[in-house]
Parts: structure tokens; sequence; C-alpha cells
């Protein structure tokens, strides 16, 4: 019995678990041409240029218009935690420290692993007298969430003289005009930044959709989560 047998069989079959061994899996446009890559996994640059070099493949339209494109996203927690996720989608966070209001947060890859690896404060957890952290905060199983999300009208966040982060901070008024907010690595005063992993935040349920599902190689965690480090890997 391995640690995804504990996951309803209906979820299994909604969302299934993908192991670095599957050889098939489906992915995006956007992690095709974008990332080139799903996950941490190269994808052939022969693909990647049968798009670049057709572009009306890349698209999907409605009549006359295109559909959006999804990007991928990707959530990370206790694997424990997962299923419901996976089967229902995330829900809106009620966390005061995160930052543009009681919306839905995705992220990179990497960014997944630092909750996908250790709890928030780096300090043991119990669930119902049962330990998932040591000492450490070093989660004892992780797991991942592949999601494609809808970003629709969307707001990119540089931190300039007429768009400050600071602004939407903490607020609800980027709602009234947009459907999603994106920050990169964007510089502060200081010489930091603002996140060294990006930040997607959808403003509904309906614009996320999750893809797939992953189980962490817990070997490949070092002590605590390096946001630069490459090497974070999947079972």
């Amino acid at each position: 019995m391995d640690e995804y047998s504990t996951i309803p069989r209906a979820e299994q079959q909604w969302l299934k678990l993908i192991k670095q061994s599957s050889n098939l899996w489906w992915v995006l446009i956007d992690e095709i041409c974008n990332h080139r890559k799903s996950l941490n996994f190269p994808i052939h640059k022969s693909v990647t240029s049968l798009f670049y070099l057709n572009p009306i493949l890349i698209y999907l339209k409605q009549k006359t218009k295109n559909i959006d494109i999804p990007i991928v996203g990707y959530y990370g927690n206790y694997y424990k935690f997962l299923p419901i996720i996976a089967s229902l989608g995330q829900k809106p966070t009620t966390w005061p420290n995160l930052e543009f209001g009681p919306y839905f947060y995705f992220t990179s890859y990497t960014g997944a692993f630092r909750y996908a690896g250790w709890t928030s404060n780096y300090k043991q957890r119990k669930v119902y007298n049962k330990e998932i952290a040591d000492e450490d905060g070093k989660l004892l199983k992780g797991g991942i969430i592949r999601f494609a999300l809808f970003m629709e009208k969307t707001h990119v966040l540089l931190d300039m003289k007429n768009s400050k982060i600071s602004e939407y901070m903490h607020k609800n008024e980027w709602v009234k005009h947009y459907n999603s907010l994106y920050l990169g690595r964007v510089p502060r005063i200081n010489g930091s930044v603002w996140h060294t992993n990006p930040r997607y935040v959808v403003k509904t349920f309906d614009q996320q959709l999750p893809l797939s599902l992953h189980l962490v190689d817990m070997d490949s965690l070092k002590d605590i989560w390096d946001p630069l480090y490459t090497g974070y890997q999947i079972e």
C-alpha cells in the first residue's frame, strides 16, 4: 500500500496521479510554447517548433474569436490535504497575510514546493494528534497539484509610479477592473524582490481547473525551502 492508496478511488479517477515513470500526459500550450517544460521535465524542441512555425495550431476558436489560452499554475500542501482540492478545486484563501484579498492563489512549480515541503512557520505540526511535520517543520509527505488558470482580463503588477503594488495590497478594488493579477520577480526599493517565484491570483472559482496530482520526492528537498533551487522532484 502506497501513500496515494489512502485517496478515495473516485477522486483518483477524476484527477490522475502522475509519476516520473508515466510515459504520456496532457500538457498546456502555455507549457509547450512559453515554459518549454511541464513541471521540471523539458518538452522536446521539435514540439515547441511545431507550434511556433504553425501558430494557427495554438488557438481554439469560438466562431471567429480566439478562446483564452490558460496558463499553468501550481499549489502545494501536505499530501492528504490535496484530494479535496483535486476534486473540488482550491478554495479562496482567508489567510490575513496574503496580499490581495480572499481569492485564489497559485505559483510556479518551484514555488509550490514551499508548502509541499514545509509548514508555513517551519514548526512541527500535528493534525488530529498525528504528526505531519517534524521539529523543523518539514512535512513527512507532500504533494502538488498542477492547474490550468484562465486569467481572462489580467493586470501585471510592476510596482511603477502609476501602479504601486502597495496600492493593491489588502484591498479588493482590483476585482472591479480585472479578473486576475500576476506578480513576478518585481524588485523592491531596498534591492530585494516581492516574490522570487511568481504569484497568480484569480478572482473566481471557475478560473481554475486542476489537471494532475503529483507526490513529492522528499529526498529531493533541502533542509529549508530555497526559491532558486532547481532540484525539486516528484516521485
